[in-house]
């Protein structure tokens, strides 16, 4: 990252409150991970008001819908991440997309309400 120009910074074990307070503070949450079954990254992002650009693949296309909550980008086009970026500093766009996006997620029943409901459920079944 230093040979780049890239400042990087790897975070001590953090708390949900500091994590959500990171998250809350970033210009985007940025993944290209391989292989996402799910994507509980994008709602993450998304529940604390957070941009979210996630590589078109897996998951991430069950939360994000491209330009309403977020971005869905090609993974090798760079000029799209980095307009994505761009897009993801505007506060009109920022406001849009977490507007949107916690939308998704009630229409989703992602919230930590429900999931803990439906851990209790499986629980009980033990």
């Amino acid at each position: 990252a230093e040979s780049c120009g890239v400042g990087l910074w790897v975070a001590p074990r953090l708390s949900s409150p500091e994590m959500a307070a990171l998250i809350r503070g970033a210009r985007a949450v940025v993944s290209m991970a391989h292989g996402e079954p799910f994507g509980l990254t994008p709602v993450e992002a998304i529940s604390v008001g957070t941009p979210a650009l996630m590589v078109d693949e897996g998951g991430f296309r069950d939360t994000v819908i491209d330009g309403v909550n977020g971005r869905l980008l090609p993974r090798d086009d760079l000029g799209a991440w980095h307009s994505a970026l761009e897009q993801a500093a505007d506060s009109g766009t920022r406001t849009a997309w977490a507007e949107s996006g916690r939308a998704r997620i009630a229409e989703m029943d992602l919230s930590p309400d429900a999931h803990c409901h439906r851990l209790e459920s499986v629980l009980d079944c033990l």
